[in-house]
C-alpha cells in the first residue's frame, strides 16, 4: 500500500490459497490449529474462517493518530503528547489491553465495511508458524550466529541489545537499583555483568534469585523509561511468516485475545506471544506459550497488532444469496 491514510491499517502479506499476491491485503488461510509445546495450560482451538491480519504490529505513527482522534493518554514514554523522534516506525509499547481494544474500535469506525479486533492466540500463532508449523516464520532453524561480540540474527531479543551496549559502552558502571537487589547500591562495570554464548544466550542479563542482573540495574531502568530498545519493524527482512506477517518473533510481546488458563479460577489475564528485546532465545519463537499480561496494564516490552473482517453490507449479503 502506499502511504499511511489516517485510520488506515496495513493488511497482511499472506498468500492466497492459490498462491496469489496482491499489494494490499490477502487473508490468511485458517488451519485446523492445536497449540503445542504448553509450559501452562491454555487454549486449544480449531481456527473456523480465514481472516486478515495486519502486516507489521502498530507502529507509534499509527497509534499517534487514534491519540490525535480520541485523546486517549498516552503512552508512558511520550513527551507531550508525541512519541521519541526517531520511533515512528518502531512498534508502540506501553498499552495495555484495554488500550488495544479501544484502538481497534476506532479503527472501525475509520474504515466503513471493515471491524478489527485484537487476534486470538490461535490466530496469532497460525499466521506466524504456517502450515508447516515452522518454529520460527521462516523455519525450523533461528538462523543466529555470534562472533567477536557481534550477534547477527533475523529478530531482536535480549543478545542483540546486550551485543549491542558491550560493543558501544563495555566499561560503563552500571548501578543495581531494583527493590529487591541484594547488591543495591553497588556498580559493575558491562563488560563484567553481561557475556552472550556461541548460541546468543546471555549470561547476566536477569537473575531471578538476587536481583542483580542487567534488568535491576539504573541502566536498565532509564531504558525501560523510555519505550525499550525495540526497532522498526521493518528492520529484520527474513522475520516474515509464509503468509506475509513481518516482526511476529522478537521486538516485542504482542497482545491476544485469549485469556490465560491456569488453576487459578479467578485468572482474567491476556496471552501474549512472540517473545521481545528483552526476551531471551527460548521464548522468541511461532511456538513458545506459558505468558500472559494483566489487561489493564503496558508493559516496555509488549505491542499488539489487529484482525481485520469484512463485514458484509445489505447489498452484498443480497448478492451472496
Amino acid at each position: 500500500m502506499g502511504r499511511q491514510q489516517r485510520g488506515q491499517a496495513r493488511l497482511s502479506g499472506a498468500r492466497n490459497r492459490d498462491g496469489g499476491r496482491s499489494d494490499s491485503s490477502r487473508k490468511v488461510p485458517m488451519d485446523r490449529i492445536i497449540l503445542e509445546n504448553m509450559m501452562r495450560k491454555g487454549e486449544a482451538s480449531p481456527l473456523k474462517e480465514d481472516y486478515y491480519l495486519c502486516k507489521y504490529p502498530v507502529t507509534n505513527t499509527e497509534y499517534q493518530a487514534f491519540i490525535d482522534a480520541t485523546g486517549r493518554q498516552t503512552p508512558a514514554y511520550w513527551t507531550e503528547g508525541k512519541f521519541p523522534e526517531g520511533k515512528g516506525e518502531h512498534p508502540v509499547v506501553m498499552v495495555s489491553y484495554e488500550d488495544a481494544a479501544a484502538y481497534c474500535d476506532w479503527l472501525t469506525s475509520e474504515n466503513p465495511g471493515w471491524s478489527f479486533r485484537i487476534p486470538s492466540e490461535a490466530e496469532w500463532e497460525n499466521a506466524a508458524s504456517g502450515t508447516q508449523k515452522f518454529l520460527y516464520p521462516w523455519g525450523n532453524e533461528a538462523n543466529i550466529t555470534v562472533k567477536d561480540g557481534v550477534v547477527e540474527s533475523p529478530f531482536n531479543f535480549n543478545a542483540v541489545v546486550a551485543a549491542e551496549y558491550l560493543q558501544s559502552e563495555p566499561e560503563r558502571f552500571v548501578e543495581f537499583s531494583a527493590a529487591k537487589a541484594s547488591r543495591k547500591g553497588k556498580r559493575q562495570q558491562i563488560k563484567a555483568l553481561l557475556s552472550i554464548n556461541d548460541n546468543g544466550m546471555v549470561k547476566g542479563w536477569s537473575d531471578p534469585r538476587f536481583h542483580s542482573g542487567f534488568e535491576d540495574t539504573d541502566l536498565f531502568a532509564e531504558i525501560s523509561e523510555n519505550g525499550g530498545c525495540t526497532q522498526s519493524v521493518k528492520t529484520y527482512s527474513q522475520n516474515v511468516s509464509p503468509y506475509g506477517c513481518c516482526d511476529m518473533v522478537g521486538n516485542v510481546w504482542e497482545w491476544t485475545s485469549s485469556t490465560a488458563v491456569t488453576d487459578k479460577t479467578d485468572n482474567d489475564n491476556y496471552v501474549v506471544r512472540g517473545g521481545s528485546w528483552r526476551s531471551g532465545l527460548n521464548t522468541c519463537n511461532a511456538k513458545y506459550r506459558g505468558e500472559w499480561r494483566k489487561p489493564d496494564s503496558g508493559y516496555d516490552d509488549l505491542g499488539f497488532r489487529v484482525v481485520a473482517e469484512k463485514i458484509n453490507t445489505t447489498s452484498e449479503a443480497a448478492e451472496e444469496e
